[in-house]
């Protein structure tokens, strides 16, 4: 079982790595990048909206819950790029 932190690290990590093959001269697909770059900034609002900067010192990020909704968003995204 994954945390939704662990979603966010991953695309972090992920859009890093597309960076690097990006300027190594790889092609990149934007769709992608995108989709990474607003998991990993909706986590981020996410907490910025919902905790005061003293909660955010000592919150276990681990145990933050996103929306539902995100998710069925990206999955909408991902298959429509990706999936038939």
């Amino acid at each position: 079982m994954y945390s939704h932190q662990d979603l966010a690290n991953w695309a972090t990590n992920f859009w890093n790595y597309l960076m690097q093959l990006r300027d190594k001269g790889e092609d990149v697909d934007d769709n992608l990048e995108e989709l990474l770059i607003d998991i990993d900034m909706q986590f981020d609002g996410f907490l910025t909206a919902n905790f005061s900067l003293e909660e955010l010192q000592t919150l276990d990020k681990s145990k933050v819950k996103l929306p539902k909704e995100w998710f069925e968003q990206w999955l909408k995204q991902l298959k429509s790029h990706y999936i038939g």
